[in-house]
């Protein structure tokens, strides 16, 4: 089993075929993916994504350059 260890699904561009782009990736021998938060806003959305979607699994954080104003 293959695992993408840093991934962006919740991007527009992703989030708005988010089961396409699940299913391409299963078929494609990708059995989990790690999609990956950098700010208080897109951690909520990995959150809630992760919680949807089995497969997927979530990273929180913050990109260091908004480090000084988290």
């Amino acid at each position: 089993m293959l695992i993408d260890s840093h991934a962006h699904v919740t991007h527009p561009r992703l989030l708005k075929d988010l089961d396409g782009v699940l299913l391409r990736a299963a078929e494609a021998g990708v059995g989990a993916i790690v999609t990956v938060g950098y700010d208080a806003a897109a951690n909520r959305e990995v959150a809630r994504v992760v919680a949807e979607k089995p497969g997927l699994c979530g990273a929180v954080g913050i990109h260091p350059h908004d480090a000084q104003t988290a």
